[in-house]
C-alpha cells in the first residue's frame, strides 16, 4: 500500500512539473528571433478560413487581439491586424503545444504562409499564460533584445559614431559625376533604379566612437524613393542626429572608391561616408532617449 501511495504521489508530483513547465530566456528569445510577427490571440474556430490549408494541417482561425511584435513592412501590406482572424497551423519544428480548444487564449509565435482572401501563418511556438511564468514580462524584455540586434551589429560594424547637425546638402561634385558615368555604362547616373546621390556636409559636435579630430565630413546618401533605396536615410539641412559612419565594405570597390573620396569644403579637405541602412542614423529626440541608447550600447561592446 506505502508504495503504491508513494508512486501515486510521485506520478502527480511529474504531472505538476509537467503543467507547469517553464521554458529558459534563451529558448523564449529564440522563439521571438525566429517570428516576423508575435500577438496575443485568441482561437474562435478549430478549421481554417483560407482555402489553400487543408483539414489534415490541422488549423485554427485565431483572432488577433494584441499584436506584440510586427515589420513595418506588414503594416503596410495588412494594415492594423488587430481584430482581424488569422490560420495558424503549427510548423515542423513548432515548440509548445498548442492548445486547440475555442476560446483559449495564447501568445502566438508565428511566420507568414499565405496570403489570399485571409492571412495564413506559421507557428514557430505557442505559449500559454498558466505555463510560462511572467510571460509578458519577460516577452516585453525578449522583444526589446531582438529590436536592439540591428542597432547592434550596426554600431559594431561602423567606423565612427558621430553627433550633429547638417550644415548643408548638395549634388555630388562634377570630378565624382564623370567618374560614375565610366562605371557599368552610367547605371548610377541614368538608370530607372538611380541612387541620385547626394552629399549631406555635417558639422560634428561629438564623436561617441571614433577618430575624435574631425569637425566636418559628408555622408553619401540616395535621395531616391526608389524601392531599391527606400529604407537608406535621407537628410536635409538643419536635420540633427546621429551618424554611424562607413567607410567602407557598404559598397562595390569602385563604386565605393570613387563616393568615398574626401572632398573640400570651403578649402579644407573632409572625408566622406555612406550611412545606408536604416539604423545607420538615429535622429535626436527632445528627451534624448536615442543618444542614451546608443551611447550605453557602445560601452557594452567594448
Amino acid at each position: 500500500m506505502n508504495r503504491r501511495l508513494l508512486f501515486a504521489v510521485l506520478t502527480l508530483k511529474c504531472l505538476a512539473v509537467v503543467t507547469r513547465a517553464d521554458i529558459s530566456k534563451q529558448e523564449l528569445q529564440k522563439w521571438v528571433d525566429d517570428s516576423t510577427l508575435v500577438f496575443k490571440g485568441t482561437i474562435v474556430a478549430l478549421d481554417s478560413n483560407v482555402d489553400s490549408i487543408e483539414a489534415s494541417d490541422n488549423p485554427v482561425t485565431v483572432r488577433v487581439d494584441h499584436v506584440e511584435l510586427g515589420t513595418n513592412q506588414a503594416e503596410k501590406n495588412f494594415g492594423s491586424l488587430v481584430g482581424k482572424q488569422l490560420t495558424a497551423i503549427e510548423g515542423p519544428t513548432s515548440k509548445g503545444a498548442m492548445d486547440r480548444r475555442v476560446g483559449v487564449s495564447a501568445v502566438f509565435f508565428v511566420n507568414p504562409l499565405l496570403y489570399e482572401k485571409n492571412i495564413a501563418v506559421t507557428a514557430v511556438a505557442v505559449a500559454h499564460n498558466p505555463t510560462v511564468k511572467n510571460l509578458s514580462t519577460r516577452l516585453r524584455a525578449a522583444i526589446e533584445q531582438k529590436e536592439k540586434k540591428p542597432l547592434s551589429t550596426a554600431l559594431k560594424g561602423a567606423d565612427r559614431v558621430v553627433i550633429g547637425v547638417v550644415q548643408e546638402v548638395r549634388t555630388l561634385p562634377d570630378e565624382k559625376l564623370a567618374k560614375l558615368q565610366s562605371l557599368a555604362n552610367g547605371y548610377d547616373l541614368y538608370s530607372e533604379h538611380s541612387p541620385r546621390w547626394r552629399e549631406a556636409v555635417i558639422r560634428v559636435q561629438s564623436v561617441p566612437k571614433g577618430d575624435q579630430g574631425e569637425k566636418m565630413l559628408l555622408v553619401i546618401f540616395p535621395s531616391t524613393e526608389d524601392l531599391m533605396w527606400a529604407n537608406s536615410p535621407k537628410f536635409k539641412a538643419g536635420q540633427s542626429g546621429i551618424w554611424l559612419l562607413h567607410s567602407a565594405s557598404q559598397l562595390a570597390d569602385e563604386r565605393g572608391k570613387i563616393l568615398l573620396t574626401p572632398e573640400q569644403f570651403h578649402g579644407q579637405p573632409i572625408r566622406a561616408y555612406t550611412v545606408l541602412q536604416p539604423e545607420d542614423f538615429q535622429p535626436q529626440d527632445p528627451a534624448g532617449k536615442n543618444e542614451k541608447l546608443i551611447r550605453e550600447m557602445l560601452k557594452s561592446l567594448k
